[in-house]
């Protein structure tokens, strides 16, 4: 019979203890079957998993560029004075919101294709060694989290030139943006406007010059086209 690899249904639960994002490193590479004559056809790449990927790693950074301007948790760079109390409230919601899911979900994306322990462990002890782990957390994430991955699943499982772009750069942005956000929160002391609006302009521009850097200079580089 030809063989066929395809994707399991453990696949669907989304559980491995290490979070990757770098695109050489986690394995969101198309899926490969052998079709008549023993000729491997590649299928397309999941886009909503590297629109899940990019999405996460621009949040990352806009949560230090939130820590720089909140003084709310630990950052290279804080910039003085310290917000009022509604621009505290604001900040202080909205980082909460982030903590709550989206290094968890960086988690559930890399091990989105690994289901080979799974496979070995069958689903009781599976279950049961991850329930072990990573335990009440993970219930969270697997009832509240999941149905919202499959809705972005369903809703964005396409990619335009510029989420490609940042698809091909995140793990170039998750890497070196801490230097590029402090030089430009730096830049901003100077500039006189609300907290709130410094901070979107500090969100915007790191990624956006972290990435250009990445597409015209880091990854053009031998070595570190091969890390990035």
């Amino acid at each position: 019979m030809p063989l066929k690899i395809t994707p399991s249904r453990s696949q669907a639960s989304g559980w491995n203890k290490t979070p990757l994002v770098n695109d050489k490193k986690m394995d969101t590479a198309p899926l490969v079957t052998a079709g008549a004559g023993g000729i491997a056809q590649a299928k397309p790449r999941l886009a909503f998993i590297d629109n899940l990927r990019w999405v996460m790693i621009v949040l990352v950074v806009s949560m230090h560029a939130a820590v720089t301007y909140s003084h709310l948790g630990s950052w290279y760079f804080m910039e003085d004075p310290k917000p009022g109390p509604l621009v505290l409230l604001f900040f202080a919601a909205y980082q909460s919101f982030l903590q709550a899911f989206f290094m968890g979900l960086l988690f559930l994306i890399a091990g989105y294709f690994v289901p080979a322990a799974f496979d070995r462990k069958g689903p009781g002890h599976f279950l049961r060694d991850r329930a072990v782990r990573l335990g009440i957390p993970s219930l969270v994430y697997m009832v509240a989290i999941q149905p919202v991955i499959v809705l972005f699943r369903d809703k964005f499982n396409s990619q335009g030139k510029f989420a490609r772009w940042l698809s091909g750069n995140c793990f170039a942005l998750y890497v070196f943006h801490p230097p590029v956000l402090i030089t430009v929160t730096l830049a901003l002391r100077g500039f006189d406007a609300p907290k709130l609006v410094k901070f979107l302009w500090a969100t915007g521009l790191a990624v956006a010059a972290t990435c250009l850097a990445s597409s015209l200079a880091l990854r053009r580089i031998p070595l570190l086209k091969r890390v990035l």
